[in-house]
């Protein structure tokens, strides 16, 4: 039933998923198969849904192999709903973050959380914390799109601190980049950093 929930979830069929997990539970399976409806509920844009899942995820099963992975996207469904002081308190708190964090190990999953703590912060206006948490990506694993949301969260946080050349500077790096999708924020950032300084 778990192989087939995957299935169906890696081909689109969310809903599918969905209705395999909430009608069949193996105790023994249980930590994954919250953790996977958890992943389609967030595939359905069900982000409350997702995190709620999550949350009686790490609740019941906090020492799950899933854990990590479960409270980062956690966060990123608190993100998606744009519930700040969830997340921030989720990432500060939570035992499987804190605990890769403290164990020194490099990750991309630690650096995904670090970076949405950080989304977290800007958001609230806490710009010392987001400085520290800047900080504390300099020792995570980085591939070329975290790197990029690094720098791009270090920019929007200068333009939020008025240092506005320094903005405009590192954001121009970015116009010619190959991602589409970044490239566009890049041009979508510089233009909202011009206008702030009335150029």
């Amino acid at each position: 039933i778990l192989s087939e929930a995957h299935a169906m979830l890696f081909s689109g069929q969310a809903n599918g998923a969905i209705d395999l997990l909430t009608t069949n539970r193996a105790d023994k399976l249980a930590p994954q198969y919250l953790y996977w409806l958890g992943r389609a509920r967030f595939q359905n844009k069900d982000y409350t849904g997702a995190a709620n899942t999550f949350a009686e995820m790490l609740q019941k099963f906090p020492d799950s192999r899933e854990a990590l992975d479960a409270t980062i996207r956690e966060a990123n469904a608190f993100a998606r709903l744009e519930q700040w002081s969830h997340l921030e308190q989720l990432l500060t708190h939570t035992n499987a973050f804190q605990s890769a964090v403290s164990s020194g190990v490099p990750s991309e999953a630690v650096a995904s959380g670090f970076l949405l703590l950080g989304e977290a912060q800007l958001a609230q206006e806490k710009f010392a914390g987001v400085e520290s948490t800047l900080h504390a990506l300099e020792t995570q694993s980085l591939d070329t799109q975290l790197k990029w949301q690094r720098d791009y969260l270090a920019c929007r946080l200068q333009r939020a601190e008025g240092r506005l050349d320094e903005a405009v500077t590192n954001a121009a790096a970015w116009l010619t980049t190959q991602a589409r999708t970044n490239r566009a924020e890049g041009v979508e950032l510089v233009a909202n950093v011009l206008g702030h300084s009335g150029c």
